[in-house]
């Protein structure tokens, strides 16, 4: 199942689907602001393992700064 692309409100932080750019207006669900968004997530596919061990090891108090 394919991921789906999201945007981040401007205004408020909402999280929701969307196509848009950060050059795009999109009109936020939540709010009803409509501007350029505060952020775009797109999908990269999957962390190679080292990338993940980090993130885990981040997430568990156990990294080191390097």
């Amino acid at each position: 199942m394919p991921m789906t692309p999201h945007v981040r409100c401007g205004e408020c932080g909402h999280v929701f689907a969307s196509d848009a750019t950060m050059d795009d207006d999109v009109l936020c669900p939540a709010c009803g602001h409509c501007g350029a968004p505060g952020g775009v997530m797109r999908p990269t596919g999957f962390p190679s393992l080292e990338v993940f061990r980090r993130n885990v090891e981040k997430l568990r108090g156990e990294g080191h700064d390097d």
